[in-house]
C-alpha cells in the first residue's frame, strides 16, 4: 500500500535535508559568491516574497545585512510591480518563491530583469514558471513538498539565506576566516538539534492536546529573528488549523492588537534570546493576568508544561531553524486532532480562478 505524505513526512527530512543544503553550499550558491566577489561594492538588496517565503526572510534579514554590511529591504511583490515607479539600478534583487510557481514574485521579478537589475531568484523547482523569467536561480535543494503547507521548504530557505549571507560575506571580505569557520560550526551544531526538537514539539503537543484543542483565536508575539517565527506560525495555523491567528512583533503588538487580549486569546510567545528579551518578558507577565493560555516557545530553558525549550546557544538567527518546528508539528497535529482533512482543499478552485500559482 502507498504511503501518503503528510506535512509530518517532510518536518522529519529536515534535518537531512538541512545537512546536505549546508554540505554542498559551496557548489550551490557558487553564482553568487562569484558575484559578490565581483561587486564587494554592493550597499543595497531588495528581497522580493510573499507568503511563507515573506515569513522566511524576516527571519534572516538583520542577519543577512549586518554580516554583509548592506541595507536590506523586502518588498511585496504585486506592490512593487504595479505600483512602484522606481527601481534601483545599484541594488541586487533576490527573489524567493520555493514552488517558482507564486505568479505575483514572477512578474515583480520581469519587471527587475526589463530594468536590467542585477538578480538572483532562489527556488527549489528549477523548471518552474519562474525559471521562464529568468536564468539566474539558485537551487534550495530540498526538492519538491507536495503537501502545499510547507514544512522543510521552510526550514531550506532560511538555511540557503543564511548561507548566502556567510559565503557572500567571506567573497565580499566583511568577514575572515576564522568568523566564516565559526559560523558554519554554529550552524552544523543547529541542525545537528532538529530531530532532537522535533521529539520535544511531538510531546510538547501531547501535554497540551485537550488546551490546543479549544483554541478559537491565536496570537504568535516574536521580536528580532522571531518576528519572522510568529509570521510563520501565523501562516501555518491559518492554512491547517483554519480559525483567526496573527503573528506580531513585540512592539507593535503593544500598538492597538493587544486591546481585543481576553481569556479566549491563546498567546504564544516565541523568544530567540535578543537584546528584547526583557521586554517580552514584560509583556508576558502583563498578559498572564488577562489570559491563561500562554505557551511560550523559548531557546533558553523552562519546567512550564506550556512551554517548549528548544536549548539552542547557537544565536538568535541560527535557532529560527529550531523555533519553527514547534509550530509546523502544532499546525499538523491540532489539525488532524479536530478533524481537518489537510489532502482536501477547502477552496478546489481558487488557483484556477485567481491565478496565483501558475505552471
Amino acid at each position: 500500500m502507498e504511503v501518503k505524505e503528510t506535512m509530518l513526512t517532510y518536518i522529519k527530512e529536515e534535518k537531512e535535508c538541512c545537512t546536505k543544503i549546508l554540505a554542498n553550499r559551496k557548489s550551490s550558491l557558487s553564482s553568487f559568491i562569484d558575484y559578490m566577489k565581483e561587486n564587494k561594492a554592493l550597499k543595497r538588496i531588495t528581497v522580493l516574497a510573499t507568503g511563507s517565503s515573506l515569513n522566511e526572510v524576516n527571519c534572516c534579514k538583520n542577519y543577512l545585512s549586518d554580516i554583509l554590511k548592506v541595507e536590506v529591504d523586502i518588498k511585496n511583490p504585486f506592490i512593487y510591480k504595479y505600483y512602484e515607479n522606481y527601481t534601483d539600478t545599484d541594488a541586487l534583487y533576490i527573489g524567493v518563491s520555493q514552488s517558482g510557481s507564486s505568479y505575483s514574485t514572477i512578474e515583480a521579478v520581469k519587471k527587475v530583469k526589463e530594468n536590467n537589475c542585477d538578480h538572483f531568484v532562489l527556488t527549489s523547482n528549477l523548471k518552474s514558471a519562474i525559471s521562464r523569467a529568468t536564468s539566474n536561480l539558485i537551487d534550495m535543494g530540498c526538492g519538491e513538498e507536495k503537501v502545499g503547507f510547507v514544512t522543510k521548504g521552510f526550514s531550506a530557505t532560511v538555511l540557503n539565506i543564511l548561507l548566502m549571507g556567510i559565503e557572500g560575506a567571506l567573497a565580499k571580505g566583511t568577514i575572515d576566516l576564522s568568523t566564516y569557520e565559526s559560523e558554519i560550526s554554529k550552524l552544523e551544531a543547529t541542525i545537528a538539534k532538529i530531530d532532537d526538537i522535533i521529539g520535544k514539539s511531538m510531546e510538547w503537543f501531547d501535554r497540551n492536546e485537550a488546551e490546543f484543542k479549544k483554541a478559537k483565536r491565536v496570537v504568535a508575539i516574536g521580536y528580532g529573528a522571531g518576528y519572522g517565527i510568529a509570521c510563520e506560525a501565523d501562516t501555518k495555523i491559518t492554512e491547517t488549523v483554519r480559525i483567526p491567528c496573527t503573528g506580531h512583533e513585540l512592539e507593535e503588538y503593544m500598538h492597538g492588537p493587544y486591546l481585543e487580549l481576553d481569556d479566549t486569546n491563546y498567546l504564544f510567545y516565541i523568544e530567540s534570546k535578543g537584546i528584547l528579551e526583557e521586554r517580552n518578558n514584560l509583556l508576558k507577565k502583563y498578559t498572564s493576568d488577562y489570559t491563561k493560555h500562554i505557551f511560550t516557545v523559548t531557546c533558553g530553558n523552562s519546567q512550564n508544561p506550556k512551554d517548549i525549550a528548544i536549548d539552542c546557544n547557537t544565536g538568535e538567527y541560527f535557532s529560527t531553524l529550531l523555533l519553527v518546528i514547534p509550530f509546523q508539528v502544532l499546525a499538523y497535529r491540532l489539525s488532524k486532532s479536530i478533524g481537518i482533512d489537510l489532502s482536501v482543499s477547502p477552496f478546489p478552485d481558487f488557483d484556477s480562478v485567481l491565478k496565483s500559482k501558475v505552471k
